[in-house]
């Protein structure tokens, strides 16, 4: 390639990824991070963080960093350079310390995970002994297929049939 800087083409990408990057679900590590609660953050820098999760560029924090605003060892998220009560003080993003909209707090992630938990409990109240039990041993294969990388559907025949009805009718 020429040193002249402007009469370059652009070329197509040499190599294409044939498969998505995905987790090492076995990697106790993953699972910490991915566990992790994002919170105190506007959306752009939500994104940002919820796509390092995603791709396993996301690294915690071993010791506590320090906050710009007051100078204390109290900052305990990743990627964040002002603690907690500075960020909610000032009403400012944690990460990028711009007066903009909160995208989800702690309290809100705690209520909302309190009020799935409560609607789950209630569900499985409302039902009869044995669809109780049938239900939680879905849940349980759900999960157990999640953790081994299968997803929903593992069996790859519903898509299948559910194309097959529709040009069928």
């Amino acid at each position: 390639m020429s040193s002249q800087r402007g009469n370059v083409k652009k070329r197509a990408p040499k190599h294409q990824n044939s498969f998505a990057f995905k987790h090492n679900p076995k990697s106790k590590k993953t699972e910490r991070i991915l566990s992790m609660p994002i919170h105190g953050l506007c959306d752009k820098c939500f994104k940002q963080i919820e796509w390092r999760k995603k791709y396993r560029k996301y690294k915690p924090l071993t010791q506590p960093g320090s906050c710009i605003y007051c100078h204390q060892k109290t900052v305990t998220s990743a990627y964040h350079s002002a603690c907690d009560p500075c960020a909610k003080e000032r009403d400012i993003c944690a990460k990028c310390c711009l007066s903009k909209e909160i995208v989800a707090s702690k309290e809100e992630l705690a209520a909302e995970h309190e009020r799935k938990a409560q609607e789950f409990e209630s569900t499985l109240e409302g039902m009869r002994e044995r669809e109780r039990r049938a239900y939680l041993r879905k849940l349980e294969k759900e999960r157990e297929a999640i953790a081994n990388g299968e997803g929903e559907g593992n069996d790859g025949y519903e898509s299948f049939d559910e194309e097959q009805d529709e040009s069928m009718q």
